[in-house]
């Protein structure tokens, strides 16, 4: 099952907002645990995934939910 660095590290790595093995900036990582809750609360509302916390994503879904993250994300970083 996912950890919460697992995602934020995942999600940082696709924005690029870290170098590969780099740790995340203190700012990335808060903003992307910010937003981790309120997409989960999206996808499941939406009837997407049936999950409500980040431990019950399963490890083969980590990659698909950091890209959602990221695709919200992007225009903070400057990405459309």
């Amino acid at each position: 099952m996912a950890t919460e660095d697992q995602i934020i590290n995942r999600t940082a790595s696709i924005l690029n907002a870290s170098g590969s093995g780099q740790t995340v900036e203190a700012e990335d990582s808060e903003l992307i645990r910010d937003h981790i809750e309120n997409k989960l609360d999206d996808l499941n509302t939406r009837g997407v995934i049936g999950v409500t916390a980040v431990e019950d994503i399963a490890d083969g879904a980590i990659n698909w939910f950091a890209i959602c993250l990221a695709n919200d994300l992007a225009p903070d970083y400057g990405k459309p």
